[in-house]
């Protein structure tokens, strides 16, 4: 048999096992996913899609813009009930289905379950690229009738690319537990439920058995209802103010509390109940800002030193590009070429010089020129336009900062239009003077970078100190006054008629505050209790 010169059969038949072997692992890989994310990220799943993605970028603008910025504009009593107060941005993202609404699952009972004895039940449900969440446990129930009694809030995108939500019941084992049958519903369905009647809100669903070889009398159903957010805060609408606590109150109402405030309505408890002592807000707060600003100053600082970099390189390639093609038009200049002269042929007057004279170690002198090796006055002349007394000539286009690569190569002539005449070339020829000048920028930028970080944290350690001091003598102050009413017999020895004595002093019996912050208790400030 004869063969084809430069045709090997053996490596042929190897680069194609090798070819179906790697088609092979990768099948195996994505089919087995879950448990390869498992093994290497602790999840089963990855938790983001294709429209995250577009949320992310598109709108959020690479998580630098939340869009509460916009709440105001939505406040006008004109705006629709729809979008009063809400986030502009994500009320777009949520119309386009690259966001999420809010719906919630309620009134949960499934029923006809494939099992054959009394069992502990949960639901799972699963939503796109979220973690899986789960009801509460429905122990010893019959699987003729099982009710939940949970409110699950869903995140749905009003998206036909989304995937669809997946609701199963699960009956607990000693040992892992067991899917009995699951329904899948799209997104939009769920969405289009919600703006229903609220008769209508209620749908009975057929779920299918996990387990094909069990032949049941009755398909086994859920009834669930599907309904706009209804929680007594109103997160949904709540402004995007970080500092802020919101809690329903036993009357029916909400209260806003900013940190330190509701820190201090509710004191710290460890795990028995018993109070804890904890960092004023006040004071983490203006950690917090101290440190901010530290990071503000560096990432100027780092701005800065990338944006001088970079105009100093680019400044740079231009000037150089500029000054060749001058120094071009300056030897075709000198060979007395007939202008206009093509790109083309003014690289290859310049590359038949370096040819000629690269390596030879032929110069100039001041009487004679060598047409292949102009000096800086000639190329300086040429920079320089007819018309301000240069020798540019005059039916010669403009030079242009050109990529000679694409040139070669394509025959794309792509280029930058060179401004700025002989300014230009003495830029380039006077460069090393620049780029001293953005050494020098980048060095104190970089000292003033790393003196504003060692400042903040010298500052933050500081504050910590003072505040620990401060800690401390409150502490003393409190043992001293414990000791004086144990001596005085304590609470319950007083005499009518007597009043219990406390410390004197500014700042008896209280937590030690900046000037300017209202004072609380010790016992509540430090969730101390006698």
């Amino acid at each position: 048999m004869v063969f084809s010169i430069g045709f090997d059969p053996i490596t042929t038949v190897y680069q194609l096992i090798g070819c179906a072997v790697a088609v092979l692992i990768l099948g195996i890989a994505f089919k087995y996913r879950d448990r390869l994310l498992l093994v290497f990220t602790g999840d089963d799943r990855i938790h983001a899609t294709s429209l995250d993605c577009v949320w992310w970028t598109i709108f959020k603008c690479c998580g630098t813009c939340t869009g509460d910025w916009t709440r105001p504009l939505t406040r006008c009593t004109c705006c629709p009930t729809r979008v009063r107060g809400n986030n502009l941005l994500r009320v777009v993202g949520q119309s386009l289905g690259v966001t999420t609404y809010t719906v919630e699952l309620k009134n949960i009972v499934v029923g006809d379950l494939p099992y054959n004895y009394r069992g502990d039940f949960y639901l799972q449900v699963e939503t796109a690229a979220n973690p899986p969440m789960m009801s509460s446990l429905a122990e010893e129930k019959s699987p003729k009738v099982v009710h939940f009694p949970e409110i699950l809030t869903l995140r749905l995108r009003w998206s036909p690319i989304e995937p669809r939500v997946r609701i199963s019941v699960r009956e607990l084992n000693t040992l892992g537990s067991e899917e009995l049958c699951y329904v899948y519903v799209t997104n939009m369905s769920i969405l289009e439920w919600c703006n229903e009647h609220p008769k209508d809100k209620i749908k009975r669903l057929e779920m299918k058995t996990s387990n094909g070889d069990i032949e049941a009398a009755t398909p086994a159903w859920i009834l669930v209802e599907f309904n706009e957010p209804q929680e007594f805060r109103d997160l949904d609408h709540f402004h995007g103010r970080y500092n802020v606590v919101r809690t329903h109150t036993s009357d029916g109402h909400c209260r806003d509390d900013t940190v330190g405030e509701f820190k201090r309505n509710h004191v710290l408890l460890d795990s028995d109940g018993n109070p804890m002592e904890e960092p004023l807000d006040e004071f983490v707060s203006e950690i917090h800002k101290m440190k901010k600003k530290g990071k503000r100053c560096v990432q100027v600082c780092s701005i800065f030193l990338v944006f001088t970099t970079v105009l100093l390189v680019v400044s740079r390639v231009y000037a150089r590009s500029c000054f060749h093609k001058y120094k071009a038009i300056t030897i075709a200049r000198l060979k007395d070429e007939d202008f206009p002269v093509p790109l083309q042929e003014l690289l290859d007057l310049t590359a038949a010089c370096s040819l000629q004279f690269t390596g030879t170690g032929n110069r100039t002198d001041k009487n004679h020129t060598v047409p292949c090796r102009p000096n800086v006055t000639q190329i300086f002349d040429t920079c320089t336009p007819k018309s301000k007394g240069g020798e540019f000539p005059k039916d010669q286009p403009p030079a242009k900062a050109t990529f000679n690569m694409l040139h070669a190569e394509y025959g794309i002539d792509l280029g930058i239009p060179c401004v700025g005449d002989v300014k230009l070339c003495e830029f380039y020829h006077n460069g090393a003077e620049w780029e001293e000048l953005g050494a020098v920028l980048i060095i104190v930028c970089l000292m003033v970078s790393c003196c504003c970080r060692c400042f903040i944290l010298e500052r933050v350690k500081q504050m910590t100190s003072e505040r620990t001091r401060q800690i401390e003598q409150q502490h003393k102050s409190n043992r001293n006054e414990c000791a004086q009413w144990h001596a005085d017999g304590g609470f319950g020895l007083l005499g009518q008629g007597q009043q219990r004595q406390t410390p004197r002093g500014p700042n008896a019996g209280y937590a030690v505050l900046p000037q300017g912050q209202p004072r609380q208790p010790a016992s509540r400030a430090f969730g101390a209790r006698f």
